[in-house]
């Protein structure tokens, strides 16, 4: 048995039209198809002949691109409502937080950090004259190593001791020294 030769041919559906047809067909102008060829719309047969099944492709593909375009930058209203909800909670719990002590405010931390750099700094400019007095008479280096330790660790502990006193109990701290 001899195989049967086939030849594919055009659709009987491919319709040339002429540009104004394909202008009227779609509702638009000459510049219009103008533009939309720069976009990519290919259906020139011709200098004059244009495919109009392609050109209904081409737009059907370019609608469904801009719609899904639309849709992936606009959000529905049920995500913008669910967005806001997220948010309102997030704000609830930021509250909450700060309500049992977890957050604090940023202002109050500097201020305490401040308070506690400033006990600090004039305990180190005061230590060489409170440690002078007492390192005069050593003479070898392991009394006064141990010296040195003792006065350092009377100065941390009157540094903690003042950092834990509240604000209105701190002795003015004295910048002449």
């Amino acid at each position: 048995m001899a195989a049967k030769k086939t030849t594919i041919s055009k659709p009987k559906t491919d319709k040339l039209v002429t540009l104004a047809e394909l202008c009227e067909c779609f509702g638009v102008s000459d510049r219009t198809i103008s533009n939309w060829k720069n976009d990519g719309l290919n259906a020139a047969v011709s200098r004059d002949r244009y495919s109009m099944p392609k050109a209904i492709r081409w737009f059907a593909d370019r609608e469904i691109q801009l719609a899904l375009s639309r849709q992936q930058s606009e959000p529905e209203a049920t995500d913008i409502k669910d967005r806001k909800l997220l948010a309102e909670a997030r704000m609830k719990e930021v509250e909450l937080a700060r309500m049992i002590g977890e957050l604090v405010n940023i202002e109050d931390a500097k201020r305490d950090l401040e308070k506690h750099l400033g006990i600090v700094r004039a305990a180190l400019l005061a230590f060489p004259a409170r440690f002078a007095p007492f390192a005069v008479m050593i003479t070898d280096v392991l009394s006064a190593r141990v010296l040195l330790d003792a006065h350092v660790a009377e100065m941390m502990r009157a540094i903690v001791s003042q950092a834990e006193q509240p604000e209105e109990e701190l002795p003015e701290a004295d910048d002449n020294d």
